[in-house]
């Protein structure tokens, strides 16, 4: 029914004598929305307030010109206005059941449309660490990020659907450690277990299964594995340097062969039941793409030197940082650690650039809302990518991200603690009185050659007083040593860079 108001308003616009609404404003195209109160109708167009300025004109009565010229439908009933300048419709009975008759004759393509044809997006989504059963939450983030990827694909978009498998780093050298510990309980040793380890019912399953099938063969000692190793926290250590030493020692004694046959066990053990609940919960993913992938095929090392080529990286504390302060995070990070081991947030950034490098116009990340900080790295990555590369961002968030390591969380079967929504029989994510969703949309243009430049420029929209070069929605500062002061500062921003 919007667009019929929509055609009406237009209709209105284009009828309107000149001394009324100039020519080059009859083209505008008028937004009619849903009212939020019955009593005010069943649509509300704001069309007259928006051009009351470029019109010189006032605008209630500028919307009693646009209602006087509205065409004749059997449709409306009555219009309104009200306020400033709001011009509300009253739809008749006739128009619901016009509606209907337009939806059995259409079937399954109502709604549908090609604003989106020829144009690729990728939509990543859940992306859960591997590191233990899915929860409610991930239920919400599946059912939201599979809604939003049907919805592009009606629109005429060629969506892919992406899970990013976290199969590499430390939450999974742990993981695996802590299958290994409990296989050494099953072979009768006795330890205290780490405080920084998995606990949950699941490792003692996958240690099971290792049991199983390799009997005594990767059994040590518990004195061997624990010998001389920083002390863990209940003895007044630091549990992490302890868990990183045990997955070290675990390393020494197994051998990589061996330490891999832990280590993936535990990882398709685990992202087995991942696969299963989605499918039975209704998602499927185009592909399941490896993070372990982006290092072997050198991806991580490739987008690394291109930070460093264009001086967005240092060392500092043998590590090497990225200068993500300048591109609005609250610190710099690291993105190789001392010891060598690169961090998630170089796979991230990695992970981003290959997206792009498969030539999708449009990059939605599906995001959690416990992991906020992610939202300013991923941006500040993207724009140290853009910012001399040559390609079009506009990044939009407010929190989130996926999910690292959480504590231990109700099943994906049982009730939400939030809302107590139960998913076991119905298969349902839990209701929107969680915690909210959010996506991060890159949408960018075409990929130049890496000679290529670009001009990039913030536009903020909560300004901040002390900040001259930042004057709110309507005005752009230009990325230089002046300008990004004022921008960093701005409390709310969005960043779109283009090409000049």
């Amino acid at each position: 029914m919007k667009h019929i108001i929509e055609q009406l308003v237009a209709s209105a616009l284009a009828a309107l004598p000149t001394d009324v609404l100039q020519d080059d404003l009859r083209t505008t195209t008028p937004v009619v929305e849903r009212t939020r109160d019955p009593a005010h109708g069943d649509f509300a167009c704001n069309l007259a307030m928006q051009l009351a300025r470029p019109a010189r004109k006032n605008p209630r009565q500028l919307a009693q010109a646009i209602v006087a010229a509205l065409p004749a439908s059997e449709l409306v009933t009555r219009v309104e206005i009200a306020g400033p300048g709001f011009i509300n419709f009253f739809l008749a009975p006739a128009a619901y059941g016009a509606e209907i008759g337009r939806v059995l004759e259409a079937g399954d393509a109502y709604g549908r449309g090609n604003s989106g044809a020829g144009r690729k997006a990728i939509v990543e989504f859940v992306s859960a660490n591997p590191t233990g059963p899915l929860h409610v939450g991930h239920g919400r983030h599946a059912a939201f990020g599979a809604t939003l990827a049907n919805l592009l694909a009606a629109v005429g978009w060629q969506v892919h659907r992406e899970y990013y498998v976290n199969d590499a780093g430390r939450q999974m050298d742990i993981l695996a450690a802590s299958v290994w510990l409990r296989y050494l309980e099953l072979c009768g040793e006795g330890f205290a277990f780490p405080a920084n380890g998995y606990r949950g019912e699941y490792v003692r399953q996958i240690a099971a299964k290792l049991h199983a099938a390799e009997a005594g063969r990767l059994c040590h000692p518990a004195a061997e594995v624990f010998a001389a190793l920083p002390p863990d926290e209940p003895a007044g250590g630091d549990k992490d340097k302890h868990i990183d030493a045990v997955v070290a020692r675990m390393r020494a004694l197994l051998g990589p062969a061996d330490f891999r046959r832990v280590f993936d066990l535990g990882l398709e053990d685990i992202l087995g039941d991942i696969r299963e609940d989605l499918a039975e919960f209704g998602v499927s993913f185009d592909r399941w793409y490896s993070e372990r992938s982006l290092g072997d095929d050198g991806a991580i090392d490739r987008a690394l030197a291109r930070l460093a080529d264009q001086q967005r990286v240092y060392q500092k504390d043998g590590a090497l940082w990225f200068h993500a302060t300048e591109f609005g995070d609250e610190k710099d990070r690291v993105v190789v650690r001392e010891n060598g081991q690169k961090t998630y947030f170089a796979s991230d950034i990695a992970y981003h650039l290959e997206k792009r490098e498969r030539g999708f116009d449009l990059l939605l990340d599906v995001l959690g809302a416990d992991h906020h900080g992610y939202v300013a790295r991923v941006r500040a990555g993207l724009v140290a990518m853009a910012s001399r590369s040559g390609w079009c961002s506009s990044c939009r968030c407010s929190a989130g991200a996926r999910r690292r390591r959480c504590p231990p969380a109700p099943a994906s079967s049982s009730r939400c603690a939030n809302c107590g929504a139960r998913s076991a029989t119905t298969r349902r994510a839990c209701s929107t009185s969680c915690a909210p969703t959010t996506s991060i949309s890159t949408s960018i243009s075409s990929w130049p050659s890496r000679a290529a430049t670009t001009i990039p420029s913030i536009t903020c929209s909560t300004p901040t007083p002390a900040s001259p070069a930042c004057s709110g929605s309507s005005r752009t500062a230009a990325w230089n040593s002046t300008a990004r002061p004022a921008w960093r500062r701005c409390r709310r921003w969005t960043i779109r860079t283009s090409r000049r």
